[in-house]
C-alpha cells in the first residue's frame, strides 16, 4: 500500500521547484482565494471605522455587503477589459495591456490588488442609485437634485436651453457628466481608502495609479498634438478630479481662469460623503465648461457641412429636412451664421454628437475612467444623507488632506516607492500553496489509479472506480449544511470514548514535538517550533477500522440517500477524530459489474473527502455482494485487530441471499465484521440477504445515530 503523504512530500518538492506564469498564478484558485479574503476584510475593516464616526451599519448589513461579495479573476492579454463590480460580483483581468510594463510578478500583484481595493471602494462608498437617477434625469434634460447656480449667468442659460431642448447636445454633455463624475467618484472612493484604511491597500493603489500617469501628457503638449482646447481642458479636470493634480504646463492664460473654477467647485465636493452634493458639482462644472464646449461646437460646424436635421436638432424624415430643411441649404446656413453671432452653436447633427461623444470617452480613458455599469444597485455604507446617519461625519477628514491642492506642473508626487518586500511574501505564500494543491491533486489521480487496479485484481471482472477529482462550493454548501445537525453525536462519543480509556494512559509524556496537547514553556527558548506534548498510549495500532457502503442503486432517493450522506458524515467526523482508518464509498452497477464510488479514503491527503460525501446520488443497480468482497480485501490489508463493514441498503441485491451470506462468512473469516442496514419499505428482503447480520432501521432520520452507535460499540471492544 502506498504511503500517500510520503508521495505528497515528493511531489510537493518538485512542484515548489517550478516557478508559475502569470497566467498559472493569476488564475489559481489559491490567488483567487487570497484576492476574495483581503476584499472580505477590507469591508470588515472600514465598516468598523464608519461606526465609530456615528455611521449607523448593523453586523447584518456589513454581514450582508461580505457575503455578496463573489471575486472573479481572470488573465487575458487580449482582453481590453480592466477591472468593474456591479456593487457584488468584482472581476479583474490580471492580463490587461495597462499592466504590461510591469515585468516583475510582485508589481503586477500589486496592480491586481490595486484594482481590488479600488473596486472595494466602490461596492462599499459609491451609490449607485444617486448617480443613476441624476444620469435618467440629464437624459430627459432635467438638473437634478438642484438646479446649478452657473444657470444664472448668460452661458449658463444657455447651457439650459441646450440641455432642455436639443437631444444630440444633451448626448455629449451626458458623456462629459459621465467622465467628469466617474472621475470625481474614483477620486472620492480612493481618498477614503487611504484614509480610512491605508496601509498596504494605499501602495497597492499607488501602483496602479503609477501605470495610469505614466503616459500622461502636459496641456501643451496634448494641444501641440492637435488635440481640441475643451478636451484638453477636460483630460486635465478628470486627472485633478482623481488624482488631486493637472499637469498645466504650456495652458493658455485665456484657459486658465476656467481651470482654476473647476478645480475650485471639485475642492469644494470631492471630501463630500453625500453622494448628491457630488453630482451637484458635477453640474456646476457642466455650466463652467460650457463656453469652451460650445466654442468647440462651432468650429466643428464651420469645418463641416451641416446635415440633414429636424427642428431642435432632431433629424428630419428621409426625404426632407424637416421645417428648417425646408428653408434650403441657404437659409440653413443663415441661421447657422446668425446663431455664430450670438455666441451660440446651431443644432448638433447626429454626426457631430457621435463624434464628440468619442472625444470625451477617450479622454475619460486617457485619466484612467472606466464607464460604470449600469447595473449597480447598492448604496454607499457612508452617505450622511441617510436618516439614520444624521450625527454621522459629513466629509472626509479634510485636515488630513490638507488644504486646496494647487495646480501641479509633474505627475505622482503624492506616488512613492512600492515596497515589495510585503508583495513578494504574499507571492510565495500563493505559489507554496499553489504548489502543493497540485502535488495534491496529482496524488489524487494516482490514488484513483491505484483503486483501479486492485479493485480489477480483487474481483477480475467487470469493474470502475470512480472519484471525485476536486470538490465544488455546492458540495462544501450542503455539507456545511447537513453537518451542523448530525456532528454532534460523532462528538459526543468521541468525549465519551476519551473519558473511558483515560485510565488505560500510562504515566509517559513525550515532548518536543510539532503538534501536541500542551504547549511545555520551558521548551519555547529552542525556537524550533517544538514546544509541545503529548501522554503516550499503550496502543500501537489503531482500535478499530471503520468501512461503509452506501447502496446508490435506483430506488435509493430523496430520504433514504439524504441518511446515507448524513451516515457518511458523521462515520467520517467520527473517526477523523479518533484517528482510525475508514473507507466510504457508494456502489452500484456499470456495464453488467461494479461500480464503486469512493468519497472518504484511509490516507488521502487534499482534507476534502467529507465534501465528496455529499455527492451521494441515486444510480442504477445493486451488486451488494461485489462490493462487500472489495471493501472487505481492502480492510483486511489494514494492521488493524477490529474491522467494521457497515451497508445501508434498501435491498434487492443482484447477488441473491444465498451467495451474499456465504461473502459475508468470507468475510468475518478474513475478521470483517458485516452488519447490513435495512432501509424503505424493502428491509424484510434485506433481512433474508443479511440474516444474522440484518440492523432493522425503520427509522431513516435515526439511522446516523444508530450506525454510529454500532461502531462506538466495536469501539469499545
Amino acid at each position: 500500500m502506498t504511503n500517500w503523504n510520503k508521495r505528497l512530500a515528493e511531489l510537493q518538492a518538485k512542484q515548489s521547484e517550478k516557478p508559475l506564469t502569470n497566467k498559472e498564478l493569476f488564475e489559481s484558485e489559491e490567488y483567487r482565494d487570497f484576492t476574495q479574503k483581503a476584499a472580505e476584510d477590507m469591508v470588515n475593516g472600514i465598516c468598523g471605522y464608519l461606526r465609530r464616526q456615528g455611521f449607523h451599519i448593523t453586523e447584518a448589513q456589513e454581514d450582508e455587503r461580505v457575503r455578496s461579495i463573489k471575486m472573479d479573476i481572470h488573465y487575458a492579454e487580449d482582453d481590453m477589459t480592466t477591472a468593474f463590480t456591479d456593487g457584488a460580483h468584482i472581476g479583474i483581468n490580471a492580463g490587461n495591456k495597462m499592466l504590461a510594463p510591469l515585468k516583475k510578478q510582485e508589481l503586477r500583484h500589486f496592480a491586481v490588488q490595486g484594482f481590488r481595493v479600488h473596486e472595494i471602494g466602490h461596492v462599499i462608498f459609491s451609490d449607485f442609485p444617486t448617480t443613476q437617477a441624476w444620469l435618467h434625469q440629464l437624459e430627459k434634460g432635467e438638473w437634478w437634485p438642484v438646479a446649478p447656480k452657473g444657470i444664472t449667468t448668460e452661458s449658463g442659460a444657455a447651457l439650459d436651453k441646450k440641455l432642455k431642448q436639443e437631444h444630440y447636445y444633451r448626448q455629449v454633455l451626458l458623456q462629459v457628466a459621465k467622465g467628469v463624475e466617474n472621475a470625481l467618484e474614483d477620486g472620492y472612493i480612493e481618498r477614503e481608502i487611504q484614509l480610512l484604511y491605508g496601509g498596504l491597500a494605499a501602495t497597492e493603489l499607488a501602483t496602479l495609479n503609477d501605470l495610469l500617469l505614466e503616459d500622461m501628457k502636459s496641456f501643451g503638449e496634448q494641444l501641440s498634438d492637435g488635440v481640441k482646447p475643451f478636451f484638453v481642458m477636460l483630460n486635465q479636470l478628470l486627472l485633478y478630479a482623481k488624482f488631486d493634480m493637472t499637469m498645466a504646463e504650456g495652458c493658455p492664460e485665456e484657459y486658465l481662469p476656467m481651470l482654476e473654477e473647476c478645480i475650485f467647485t471639485i475642492d469644494e465636493v470631492k471630501l463630500e460623503r453625500d453622494p448628491q452634493k457630488r453630482v451637484a458639482g458635477v453640474n456646476e462644472i457642466l455650466c463652467i465648461l460650457f463656453p469652451l464646449l460650445d466654442e468647440t461646437v462651432q468650429d466643428m460646424q464651420k469645418s463641416q457641412p451641416q446635415q440633414q436635421q429636424g427642428q431642435n436638432g432632431q433629424p428630419g424624415k428621409p426625404g426632407q429636412q424637416g421645417q428648417q430643411g425646408q428653408q434650403g441649404q441657404q437659409g440653413q446656413q443663415s441661421q447657422q451664421g446668425q446663431q455664430g453671432q450670438q455666441g451660440q452653436s446651431a443644432p448638433m447633427t447626429p454626426e457631430q454628437s457621435d463624434a464628440l461623444v468619442a472625444d470625451a470617452k477617450e479622454a475619460a480613458k486617457k485619466a484612467g475612467g472606466t464607464a460604470a455599469p449600469s447595473n449597480r444597485t447598492t448604496t454607499s455604507l457612508a452617505n450622511p444623507g441617510k436618516r439614520e446617519n444624521a450625527n454621522a461625519v459629513a466629509k472626509t477628514a479634510a485636515e488630513k488632506a490638507g488644504p486646496h491642492n494647487q495646480i501641479a506642473q509633474t505627475p505622482g508626487e503624492s506616488i512613492g516607492d512600492s515596497d515589495l518586500s510585503a508583495g513578494q511574501w504574499e507571492l510565495d505564500k500563493i505559489q507554496q500553496q499553489t504548489a502543493d494543491t497540485r502535488a495534491k491533486q496529482a496524488v489524487e489521480r494516482e490514488m484513483k489509479h491505484e483503486m483501479q487496479e486492485e479493485a480489477s485484481a480483487i474481483l477480475q471482472g467487470a469493474v470502475s472506480v470512480d472519484r471525485a477529482a476536486d470538490v465544488s462550493a455546492k458540495n462544501i454548501d450542503k455539507y456545511n449544511k447537513m453537518a451542523g445537525k448530525v456532528t454532534a453525536i460523532s462528538r459526543n462519543i468521541e468525549r465519551r470514548f476519551r473519558a473511558i480509556i483515560r485510565d488505560e494512559e500510562d504515566d509517559e509524556t513525550i515532548s518536543g514535538l510539532p503538534m501536541g496537547t500542551r504547549l511545555e514553556a520551558r521548551l519555547l527558548y529552542h525556537k524550533d517550533g517544538k514546544s509541545f506534548s503529548r501522554k503516550n498510549f499503550p496502543r500501537d495500532t489503531p482500535r478499530l477500522a471503520v468501512g461503509y457502503l452506501a447502496d446508490e442503486s435506483g430506488s435509493m432517493s430523496g430520504m433514504a440517500i439524504n441518511a446515507s450522506i448524513s451516515t457518511g458524515i458523521i462515520l467520517e467526523d467520527l473517526c477523523r477524530r479518533m484517528e482510525l482508518p475508514c473507507y466510504i464509498g457508494g456502489f452500484t452497477s456499470s456495464a453488467g459489474g461494479l461500480q464503486y464510488i469512493s468519497y472518504v479514503e484511509y490516507g488521502s491527503v487534499d482534507a476534502k473527502d467529507k465534501y465528496r460525501l455529499t455527492g451521494m446520488s441515486s444510480r442504477a443497480g445493486t451488486p451488494t455482494g461485489m462490493a462487500i468482497r472489495y471493501m472487505t480485501a481492502r480492510l483486511k490489508k489494514l494492521p488493524v485487530a477490529n474491522k467494521l463493514l457497515i451497508i445501508s441498503t434498501d435491498g434487492r441485491s443482484a447477488d441473491g441471499a444465498d451467495a451474499l451470506q456465504k461473502i459475508i462468512k468470507e468475510a468475518k473469516k478474513d475478521g470483517v465484521t458485516v452488519i447490513g442496514a435495512g432501509i424503505g419499505a424493502s428491509r424484510s428482503a434485506v433481512e433474508k440477504e443479511f440474516a444474522n447480520a440484518f440492523l432493522d432501521v425503520s427509522d431513516m432520520e435515526k439511522m446516523p445515530q444508530l450506525l454510529a452507535g454500532i461502531v462506538k460499540r466495536h469501539l469499545l471492544r
